[in-house]
């Protein structure tokens, strides 16, 4: 019983936070160089590049997240 529970409250929180995460890049996403956000080297590569890269990002986290999270139900 003990376990079942563990498992469920170290699961199940994963793809919420891939959601919210996701959410958050796509509807506010990063400034050009900020500490945070999808910073690869193509994506740093120019301002319109990260502004593509970060609500790209952010869709696929969001359109990932809910099969993940219903799976782990």
């Amino acid at each position: 019983m003990n376990d079942n529970i563990v498992f469920m409250l170290s699961y199940i929180p994963t793809p919420l936070i891939f959601l919210i995460a996701g959410l958050m890049i796509w509807r506010f996403p990063p400034r050009y160089g900020e500490t945070y956000g999808y910073r690869t080297k193509l994506s740093q590569s120019s301002e319109q590049a990260w502004d593509f890269a970060q609500v790209f990002w952010g869709r696929m986290a969001v359109i990932t997240s809910i099969p993940v999270f219903v799976l782990s139900m």
